[in-house]
């Protein structure tokens, strides 16, 4: 469980929730549908947080004899962004 604490901001990501706080101007919805470079910008804050945590989780990690596959977790999280 430790290990996983610290990807709990991806845990917790609801790509529908997010997506329908952009057209609701925000989180609280009490601002403006975002703008064109508002959700350009956005896009590359995501593409960034995606290409971080490629780079944090292996897709494979031996442990003494065992090569533990961690594509598809690896898969899951990314594909959250």
């Amino acid at each position: 469980m430790q290990t996983f604490a610290q990807f709990e901001a991806e845990n917790r990501l609801n790509p529908d929730k997010y997506v329908a706080s952009l057209d609701e101007g925000g989180p609280d919805g009490d601002g403006e549908p975002a703008d064109a470079e508002a959700l350009r910008a956005d896009i590359y804050r995501v593409k960034k947080l995606e290409e971080e945590l490629r780079e944090r989780i292996p897709e494979a990690v031996t442990v003494s004899i065992f090569s533990i596959n961690c594509k598809d977790i690896r898969n899951l999280y990314t594909g959250k962004y």
